[in-house]
């Protein structure tokens, strides 16, 4: 397995300069992005088509394989009803995210990492179980360096949720190019859910038609950049808990009940930089307001703020659909 490429303190030094000077998070997204690139040194394994030795399940594909494979799974036997599990450093590769369709069939979480270095791209991901809102397409725990790109997340739960602890957060993950659509839950379903997150990046994604689009809890140097986040039913982003760090930047916010909001706990601030995103609830003169507050100012009724002091103007081109 290939070592990490940077070091945490260096990227973590990066990461902190852009949100204090200003300057563009171009520089720490590659880096990143060069150390979670996908493995493929190994074989690679077929799932559906017709080709001989190929595999009828995805799982079965998975079990077989080893570290640095790639599990490549036809659209032709779409769609695969079944519930995934990954535990290996694989490259799990859908032959269109159209028409390459996991369902699983409303029990639990659909695709299931608990690896470091899986790779997920093109499979349209639904129906994962009702029964708790963090029930997921995909759920990475205790999973860092992977990749979620190119998919669909719809009719689930929660779209993709990370979940970690403080002793073992997922870092450096990068989640690119995704829908994320249609994904409620009586509590709130989410699009997006990151827990003890940390380093990563969240990019060039769709977000419509979710209860929430975005939830970050005790999350720490992320970066929301370049998303579209349309008609959410609650709130586009969420910040809470011990949350510091993150860059909300570049993202479109139309039509949605709440475009973003937050909450401390007791005097842990957030300390959220949001920079030249579009809303389309911005009055068009100063700075975005972005309310929130604490346990002690929500009792005594008094709102803390934040602000995007240099608010787009129009919304930006963005990949995917508004």
């Amino acid at each position: 397995m290939r070592t990490s490429c940077v070091k945490n303190g260096l990227v973590l030094g990066i990461t902190f300069l852009f949100i204090c000077t200003g300057f563009t998070p171009s520089v720490a997204v590659d880096t990143i992005e060069q150390c979670s690139m996908p493995i493929s040194n190994g074989n690679t394994l077929y799932v559906g088509g017709t080709g001989e030795g190929n595999y009828s399940k995805i799982q079965d594909a998975i079990d077989n394989s080893s570290d640095g494979d790639t599990v490549f799974v036809y659209d032709d036997s779409s769609p695969y009803y079944e519930k995934i599990s990954v535990n290996k450093s694989i490259n799990l590769i859908g032959e269109d995210r159209d028409t390459t369709i996991i369902d699983g069939c409303e029990i639990e979480d659909v695709v299931f990492i608990s690896a470091d270095r899986v790779t997920v791209r093109g499979f349209t991901i639904r129906n994962s179980s009702t029964m708790d809102p963090y029930d997921s397409g995909i759920r990475l725990e205790y999973s860092s360096h992977c990749t979620i790109s190119d998919n669909i997340l719809t009719d689930n739960s929660a779209g993709i949720h990370t979940y970690a602890w403080y002793d073992k957060p997922n870092k450096h993950n990068i989640i690119s190019n995704n829908i994320f659509r249609d994904n409620h839950h009586s509590w709130g379903g989410i699009g997006l859910s990151l827990f003890f997150s940390r380093f990563t990046i969240i990019k060039e994604n769709t977000f419509v038609n979710n209860d929430r689009a975005i939830d970050i809890g005790n999350g720490l140097f992320n970066i929301i950049l370049k998303n579209n986040i349309t008609f959410c039913a609650e709130s586009g982003i969420f910040i809470s808990l011990q949350s510091m760090f993150n860059v909300v930047k570049k993202n479109n916010f139309i039509e949605n009940e709440c475009s973003a909001s937050f909450v401390w706990i007791l005097f842990c601030p957030t300390l959220t930089r949001w920079y030249r995103n579009y809303w389309d609830d911005w009055n068009g003169k100063g700075p975005k307001i972005i309310k929130g507050g604490n346990l002690i100012s929500l009792y005594v009724g008094f709102p803390i703020i934040n602000f995007d002091w240099f608010p787009a103007k129009e919304p930006y081109d963005i990949e995917g659909v508004i």
